[in-house]
Formats: C-alpha cells, structure tokens, sequence
C-alpha cells in the first residue's frame, strides 16, 4: 500500500475527505478492473529514454 506523506500535514476534516475519496477511487477500481492472472496479463514497463543517462538515481544506490 503506498504511503500518503501529506496526509500528516492536513487538517482532521481534510484527511478525512482525502481518505474517504482514496478509498472510493479503490472500491471503483477494483470493481471495474478485471483480475490480473497469471495466464491473461500483460505486464507493461514504460521508460523515458532520455532519462536513461542522467544519473537521476545514482545517489540512492551508494
């Protein structure tokens, strides 16, 4: 589950709509999306390639 850093920084009342907005994108999701199996999914990895070179990431390997 991803972690929503912002969530400690709003107020009782926005949190509470943000929480109870996430959870409804949730509910729709997964009953409109179809079940991933093993059989029947396609895993797609999409990539810029331009960031291929830019040594965005390479403090966070050290």
């Amino acid at each position: 589950m991803p972690f929503y850093k912002n969530l400690r920084n709003m107020g009782q009342r926005q949190r509470a709509r943000t929480v109870a907005g996430l959870k409804r994108i949730r509910a729709q999701m997964d009953a409109e999306m179809p079940r991933k199996t093993r059989d029947a999914t396609i895993v797609l990895g999409t990539w810029n390639i331009r960031n291929f070179d830019d040594n965005r990431f390479v403090s966070s390997l050290k």
